[in-house]
């Protein structure tokens, strides 16, 4: 589980802009987590998780468009993708 850990840091690159990584059961439930300092701890958070992958999926539904491949949100400065 460390080594997986170690290949997930590997991509918190400033070239790449990711501040943190997180994988995560199709629940939102994460598994493991890799983040950098400016990762904000609210997002990498299972309520957080759990609830966004929740409701996009309940809104997919009830509009009738099936469910969801990838999500994106935006905060502030922040995007979150959920794939």
């Amino acid at each position: 589980m460390e080594e997986l850990k170690k290949h997930l840091q590997s991509y918190l690159t400033p070239e790449s802009g990711l501040v943190g990584v997180v994988l995560s059961d199709r629940e939102g439930v994460p598994l493991l987590r890799a983040t950098g300092e400016a990762c904000p701890d609210a997002v990498t958070k299972t309520s957080f998780l759990s609830s966004f992958a929740g409701t996009s999926q309940e809104v997919g539904g009830k509009l009738g468009i099936g469910t969801n491949n990838t999500l994106v949100a935006v905060y502030g400065q922040y995007q979150v993708h959920m794939v």
